[in-house]
């Protein structure tokens, strides 16, 4: 299954290397790293070995970026926003990458840029952020704001 294929790559060593891809100098390197982590990122299974390989910082770092392109940014986001699903994984994801994360999402709502999927994920991270005890960071970035707009407007 798909799933025995991801723990084979996980335990090979994929994810430390897909971290590193994730520093590469090429913006196409760091896309098909996002990419790649985000799929990791989906199974709760693979949280640990992501925050383990030390993606954080370099997701941060793409996510913060003002000069790289904007797929890369948006795949970073997205794996970001998947490690908030559980409290084991949300206490590693530091407010300085919260709150700009909140906001990256927000923005892409107001502007209604995200899918159908992407938006469920930014549901569910603002969700996770507020049940989880991380409301601060919810409400600093504007989630609150964001998804009362996002309830009363559809």
């Amino acid at each position: 299954t798909d799933s025995e294929a991801q723990d084979r790559f996980r335990d090979g060593g994929a994810i430390p290397a897909l971290v590193q891809g994730l520093r590469s100098r090429t913006e196409k390197t760091k896309f098909y790293a996002a990419v790649a982590l985000k799929a990791f990122a989906k199974s709760d299974s693979h949280h640990a070995a992501i925050l383990s390989a030390g993606a954080v910082l370099p997701l941060k770092e793409l996510l913060l970026s003002t000069n790289g392109d904007q797929k890369t940014l948006f795949q970073a986001a997205i794996v970001l926003a998947l490690l908030t699903a559980h409290a084991h994984s949300l206490a590693a994801l530091p407010h300085a990458v919260l709150i700009p994360l909140v906001a990256f999402f927000c923005t892409r709502i107001s502007e209604d840029t995200l899918g159908e999927v992407e938006l469920r994920i930014a549901i569910s991270m603002f969700l996770n952020l507020a049940q989880l005890g991380e409301s601060t960071s919810f409400r600093e970035g504007g989630g609150l704001v964001c998804l009362i707009n996002l309830l009363q407007n559809g």
